[in-house]
C-alpha cells in the first residue's frame, strides 16, 4: 500500500474564494439565453501503446458536473499481461496541497485504489488527476489491453454525486517490427588461392520469406568464381568480376511455409584472389540504406528492420607455391610428351631436362604456364630424365617427382612411358612394345587428382590418359569411398565438379552406378569442366535404376561405368558440320563439340541419348568471337540436319559461355543467322518475329516475308511449338493415334513429337484436325503443358482461374476445359490479352502471336535471354 496523507487544515479564505467562485458560475449560468447541456459526472482512462517489453503510461480524468472535492475510484487490468513499474506506479497529478488527501492502494493484484479529499484543488472541469505507469509483460501479443473502471464514487460538498460513470481505456500493443541481422564472413588467403566467405542470418524475431542481397568487392584483387545456394530453393544469384559486385536473391516457393530461420546459412561464395593483388584487407560491403541492394522480408513481405555484419578478405603475402603432383611422361618418335597436375598459386613451371638421374645441370630447358609440355628433338634410343617446378613471383617450388623415358621411332619395339620415383611415388620406364597407335599414358600408382565437391576441393580421381585413332583421349576415375563421404557431409544438392585440363580432344568423367545411385538421392548434380565447355546433369538424369533393371540382377551397381564425355569431333565429323550449316546458309561461330553418356556393364554400352527434363550444355565462346553475334546454339544430327536448341549467353566464372538447354546429347555448334523479315518493320511483333526467325524456329511464307497476321494452323502451331522447344522430330517415334495425320503428312513428324512428350491431345472423334485453325485457348492449354516440359511453375496460390482471368470483360467465354490452362499461361506471363480487358480466347490465333507466346515461353523459363 502506498499512502500519501496531508493532514487537513482549516483554511478560511480559499474556502471562501472557492465558494465566490462558484456563485459566480452559477450567477453566469442564470444570465444566459439557454443552458449547456449537463455534463455526467465521469471517470475516465485515456489510451496509451507500446511494444512487448515497453514502459507505458495511461491518464485517469475525472470530469465533474458542477464541482468535486472527493473521489474513489478503483481501476481493473489484466495483471497477466501488465505490471506496475515498481517505485513509480503511480504519478499524483493533482499535486494536494498540505490540508488535502491522496491515497493510492496496489495491494490487490490487478485493481488500483484511488482516494483523494480536495478543497484548494477541487475539480470544476475535466482534469488529468492521476497517471498509471506499467511495464508490458515480453510475452503479450499484439492487441488491445482494457484498463476498466470498477469504481467511480464522485462527491460535492460530502454527498455522493448521482449519475457518475466510467469509460474505460486501453493499452494497444504494437507488434514488433521483426529484425534481422546478415553476416557476412571474413577469411583471409593468399594471391592465387581460392577461398570461401559464408553469408548467414541471425537474431531474426520472425521467418524470414524472401531475401535479395548485393555485395560489393574489390574487382581488382578478387574474383567471384561461384555462388553456392545453402538455404532455400529457387536461389537465383549473378556476378560482374569487372564491376566487383554479386547479387543473390531467394524467395519463399512454399508461400511462407519453409522459411529461412535465423542461424541459416544463406549462401557461400568462392572467391578467387588475383594476382598481384595489393597485401591489405579487402572489404565485402552492402549499401544497405538502398533496398534494391539490401532487402529482407517476412513470410508476408514485410520489410524487416536488419542490419549487416561486413565482411572482408585479409591478403596475406604469397608463399612459394606447392610441388606439381603427378609428373608423367611418354616417349614418342624424338619426343616426349610430359604432363602434370597445376598448382594452386603458381603462375608458371619450370621444365628440366638431364641425361643424368642427379640432374647436375639445373637449367630449365622451358618456362610454361599449363601442366603440360612436349619436348622435341630428342635422340631415339636415349634415355632422358624429367622434372618440374611450380614458380611465382615469390620462387620456385621443390622439385616433383622425376622421371624417365626412352624415345623410340615409329618402327621401334622398344622405349615407351615413364613415370619414375621421387616425392610423389616410384616407378620405371616400360619394357615392353607399345603400339603407336595406342601410346598409354598412366598417373604413378597410388597419385590422384582432385575433383571439386561445392568447390572444395577433394582429392578424389585418377587420371588415365591414352592416345587412339590420331586423338588423345583423358579420363578421370572417380574414387566411390571418398565421394560418398563427401556426399555423406555436404547433405542435399551438392555439385560435383570433375575439371579436366590438358590438350585432349576427347575428355571423360567416370563413376560407377553405385556413386550415381548414392547422388541421386542427395539430389546431386555432376558436371564436367574443361577448357572449352561445361556439361552439367543432374544425376537423377542418367536414370541407373532403369539401366540395372535392363542389365538384370546378375550385375551390381558397382561395376557399372558412368561416362560422362564431352569431344572434339573428328575430321570426317568436323566436315559434315561445316556442310551442313553452309546448306542451312548458316555461319559457325563456335565449333562444335560432342557431348555423349555412356552406361558399360561387361560387353554392354548403353548410350543415354533423352533425358526427362533440359540439360545445360555450355561452350566457351572463344576470345574475339563478338558476343552480339551469336544467334542460337544448333544440334546437327548425324543425317546432316539442323535444328535449334534454345541458347543463352552466360558469364560463368569470368569467361562467357553458349549455355544451350536441350532434351537430348548430340552434337552442338554456335551459329550467326540475322533474319529479317520485310511486313513485319512496323508491325508490333517485329522483335519477337525476328528473333525466332534467326533462331530457326519461325520460318517466311515466301520471299522475305513472313504474314504475321495470317491465322495459325493447329499442325503448324505444333511444329512451332517443337521447334521451338528444340525437340527431335523423328518418324520413328511411333505412330501417331489420330486417324486424320498420315504418315506422308509434311506435320506428321511435328505433331508425332509433340503427342510423344505429351503437348498435344486429339479429339474425342479419334481426330486431330490439322489443318483447322488453332484458337486462342487451345493454344494455352498446350502451352501449360509446354511450361511443365521447360519447369516453367507460378507460384502456388488460392486464387481461383476465375479471379485470375476477372479482369477481362471476357472471361465468361474461356471453355470450362480450357479455363486451369488459361489461367496458368496468364499468370506465367506468357500470354496476355490482345487489349488490357479482351482476352479472345475463341479467336484464331495469328502467326505473330505465335511467335511471340513461344518467345515468352523460352524467356520466361529461362531458356533464352
Amino acid at each position: 500500500m502506498y499512502t500519501y496523507f496531508f493532514t487537513k487544515q482549516a483554511n478560511l479564505t480559499r474556502r471562501l474564494v472557492s465558494i465566490l467562485l462558484v456563485a459566480s458560475m452559477l450567477l453566469s449560468m442564470s444570465m444566459t439565453v439557454e443552458a449547456a447541456p449537463a455534463v455526467t459526472n465521469v471517470v475516465e482512462v485515456g489510451t496509451a501503446s507500446g511494444l512487448p517489453g515497453e514502459e507505458v503510461s495511461i491518464g485517469i480524468y475525472v470530469t465533474p458536473e458542477d464541482m468535486i472535492e472527493k473521489f474513489d475510484i478503483a481501476l481493473g487490468y489484466d495483471e497477466n499481461m501488465l505490471e506496475l513499474v515498481s517505485g513509480s506506479e503511480v504519478t499524483d497529478e493533482i499535486g494536494v496541497a498540505s490540508n488535502e488527501t491522496y491515497e493510492i492502494i496496489t495491494s490487490t493484484p490487478g485493481i488500483i485504489e484511488l482516494s483523494a479529499e480536495l478543497s484548494t484543488n477541487a475539480l470544476f472541469t475535466k482534469e488529468l488527476v492521476a497517471t498509471l505507469h506499467f511495464k508490458i509483460k515480453d510475452d503479450v501479443s499484439s492487441g488491445d489491453l482494457e484498463i476498466t473502471v470498477v469504481k467511480h464514487d464522485l462527491y460535492e460538498g460530502g454527498i455522493q454525486a448521482d449519475g457518475s460513470s466510467g469509460i474505460a481505456g486501453k493499452i494497444t500493443v504494437i507488434a514488433p517490427q521483426p529484425t534481422a541481422q546478415i553476416n557476412i564472413g571474413s577469411t583471409s588467403g593468399s594471391e592465387g588461392e581460392t577461398v570461401e566467405v559464408p553469408v548467414t542470418v541471425s537474431g531474426t524475431t520472425t521467418g524470414i520469406g524472401s531475401y535479395s542481397l548485393r555485395i560489393d568487392y574489390d574487382a581488382a584483387a578478387l574474383e567471384v568464381q561461384h555462388i553456392t545456394e545453402e538455404a532455400g530453393d529457387y536461389v537465383d544469384s549473378n556476378y560482374n568480376n569487372t564491376a566487383g559486385w554479386l547479387k543473390v536473391a531467394w524467395a519463399d516457393s512454399d508461400g511462407g511455409d519453409t522459411p529461412i530461420q535465423s542461424g541459416d546459412k544463406l549462401f557461400t561464395i568462392t572467391f578467387k584472389i588475383r594476382e598481384e593483388a595489393t597485401i591489405e584487407d579487402k572489404a565485402l560491403t552492402v549499401q544497405t540504406e538502398d533496398v534494391l541492394y539490401f532487402s529482407v522480408t517476412t513470410v508476408d513481405g514485410i520489410e524487416m528492420i536488419k542490419t549487416l555484419v561486413p565482411g572482408k578478405i585479409t591478403l596475406q603475402g604469397p608463399s612459394l607455391p606447392g610441388i606439381p603432383q603427378n609428373l608423367i611422361a611418354s616417349g614418342g618418335d624424338s619426343k616426349v610428351d610430359l604432363n602434370w597436375n597445376t598448382v594452386t598459386g603458381a603462375t608458371y613451371y619450370n621444365v628440366y631436362q638431364s641425361m643424368d638421374s642427379n640432374f647436375i645441370n639445373e637449367d630449365a630447358v622451358a618456362k610454361v604456364f599449363d601442366g603440360t609440355y612436349s619436348v622435341n628433338g630428342l635422340t631415339n634410343g636415349t634415355t632422358y630424365y624429367f622434372k618440374v617446378k611450380a614458380g611465382n613471383r615469390v620462387g620456385l617450388s621443390e622439385d616433383s617427382n622425376k622421371v624417365m623415358v626412352t624415345p623410340i621411332s615409329s618402327g621401334s619395339s622398344g622405349g615407351g612411358t615413364g613415370n619414375g620415383g621421387g616425392n610423389s611415388g616410384s616407378g620405371s620406364g616400360s619394357s615392353s612394345p607399345t603400339p603407336p597407335s595406342a601410346i598409354v599414358t598412366t598417373t604413378a600408382a597410388g597419385s590422384g587428382a582432385d575433383i571439386l565437391i561445392n568447390g572444395k576441393a577433394e582429392r578424389a580421381g585418377i587420371i588415365t590418359t591414352i592416345e587412339r585413332d590420331n586423338q588423345k583421349i583423358t579420363t578421370l576415375i572417380v574414387d566411390q569411398q571418398k565421394l560418398e563421404a563427401r556426399l555423406a557431409t555436404e547433405g542435399q544438392g551438392a555439385v560435383i565438379t570433375i575439371p579436366i585440363s590438358g590438350t585432349s580432344e576427347v575428355v571423360i568423367g567416370e563413376l560407377n552406378g553405385q556413386m550415381v545411385k548414392s547422388m541421386v538421392s542427395k539430389d546431386a548434380i555432376v558436371e564436367i569442366r574443361t577448357g572449352q565447355a561445361i556439361y552439367r546433369i543432374p544425376a537423377k538424369e542418367i536414370r541407373i535404376n532403369s539401366t540395372l533393371n535392363q542389365a538384370g540382377s546378375s550385375v551390381h551397381l558397382e561395376d557399372v561405368k558412368v561416362q560422362i564425355e564431352i569431344a572434339v569431333p573428328k575430321k570426317d565429323q568436323l566436315k559434315m558440320v561445316e556442310n551442313a550449316l553452309a546448306t542451312a546458309k548458316l555461319s559457325m561461330v563456335v565449333p562444335p563439340l560432342n557431348f555423349t553418356i555412356r552406361v558399360v556393364y561387361g560387353d554392354n554400352a548403353e548410350v543415354l541419348s533423352k533425358f526427362n527434363a533440359y540439360v545445360q550444355r555450355n561452350l566457351s565462346i572463344p576470345e574475339g568471337v563478338d558476343r552480339t553475334k551469336l544467334t542460337t546454339g544448333v544440334v546437327i544430327d548425324p543425317d546432316g540436319r539442323v535444328r535449334h536448341v534454345p541458347t543463352k549467353v552466360m558469364n560463368i566464372d569470368g569467361q562467357y559461355y553458349a549455355q544451350i538447354n536441350s532434351l537430348t546429347n548430340s552434337m552442338y555448334a554456335v551459329v550467326w543467322n540475322p533474319v529479317e523479315f520485310g511486313d513485319v518493320t512496323t508491325h508490333w511483333s517485329k522483335a519477337a518475329v525476328n528473333d525466332m526467325g534467326s533462331r530457326l524456329i519461325i520460318e517466311g511464307l515466301g520471299g522475305a516475308n513472313f504474314s504475321p497476321d495470317q491465322e495459325v494452323t493447329r499442325a503448324e502451331f505444333a511444329a512451332i511449338l517443337v521447334r521451338g522447344l528444340g525437340l527431335v522430330q523423328a518418324k520413328e517415334e511411333g505412330t501417331v493415334p489420330f486417324t486424320d495425320v498420315n504418315g506422308s503428312d509434311w506435320h506428321h513428324s511435328a505433331i508425332n513429337t509433340a503427342y510423344v512428350y505429351q503437348l498435344i491431345d486429339g479429339y474425342q472423334d479419334g481426330t486431330f484436325q490439322p489443318t483447322d485453325k488453332i484458337t486462342r485457348e487451345q493454344a494455352m492449354v498446350i502451352l501449360t503443358k509446354a511450361m511443365i516440359l521447360t519447369g516453367l511453375h507460378t507460384n502456388p496460390s488460392v486464387v481461383s482461374s476465375a479471379e485470375v482471368l476477372s479482369s477481362f470483360r471476357d472471361a465468361s467465354q474461356v471453355s470450362p476445359w480450357a479455363q486451369a490452362g488459361t489461367a496458368e499461361s496468364v499468370k506465367a506471363g506468357v500470354i496476355s490479352g490482345r487489349s488490357e480487358a479482351a482476352l479472345s480466347p475463341k479467336a484464331n490465333m495469328t502467326r505473330a502471336e505465335a511467335a511471340t507466346i513461344i518467345q515468352r515461353l523460352l524467356q520466361k523459363s529461362g531458356l533464352i535471354e
